[in-house]
């Protein structure tokens, strides 16, 4: 009776050590992986839009402190969330290793079609504008070819802007993928530990 009851006593032991071993795992998991993640995507989105919105902003004001927070924006937000990313990323699956590889890539298109849409504004509309907006009733008359070429070059940019909304597009995508991985993962993790503890 007393060797039923020590190998009882051990199993339950054995058993209660590994449920908690698997219950810490899957917490070291969501605090190291999941949670940080989730967190770093869902800044990336928003400040994609972030970026997004001030360029527009700055193209529709020639207000240069848009420009300057979009740069303040990629320099203080989106390059060290993509750092965060593939520091994390060692401890995710290949493809989700992949997937961030890619978001990388992604965030440096973006940025550069970016940039090229802004020297373009700054090269062919911007000055065009500011003579518009300062333009006195005189002037008025002679403004016809400055008004064509804005129009010329509003087109241009505007093919441009998809460009860049295309690439915006499939880095969101990306980062939703990881977002979507991790909060299944998430759910799963913590559906695990509360049934170890039933």
């Amino acid at each position: 009776m007393s060797v039923l009851f020590i190998a009882v006593l051990t199993s339950l032991t054995i058993f209660i050590v590994y449920q908690n071993n698997s219950a810490d795992t899957a917490l070291t998991s969501i605090q190291q992986t999941r949670i940080p993640v989730r967190l770093v995507t869902g800044n990336l989105v928003g400040s994609l839009d972030r970026v997004m919105s001030q360029q527009r902003a700055y193209m529709l004001s020639g207000n240069i402190a848009f420009k300057e927070e979009r740069k303040s924006v990629y320099a203080n937000e989106i390059y060290p969330a993509i750092s965060q990313l593939i520091t994390i990323s060692s401890s995710l699956p290949e493809e989700q290793q992949q997937s961030v590889q890619r978001i990388q890539n992604q965030v440096k298109s973006f940025e550069s079609v970016q940039n090229g849409i802004l020297i373009f504004f700054e090269e062919k509309m911007l000055p065009n504008m500011q003579r518009v907006n300062t333009a006195t009733e005189d002037e008025w008359s002679s403004l016809n070819d400055s008004f064509i070429s804005k129009l010329k070059a509003e087109r241009e940019i505007s093919e441009r802007i998809k460009e860049a909304d295309n690439i915006r597009a499939e880095l969101l995508k990306q980062v939703t993928e990881i977002k979507n991985y991790q909060e299944t993962m998430l759910r799963d993790e913590m559906d695990s530990i509360t049934s170890n503890q039933r």
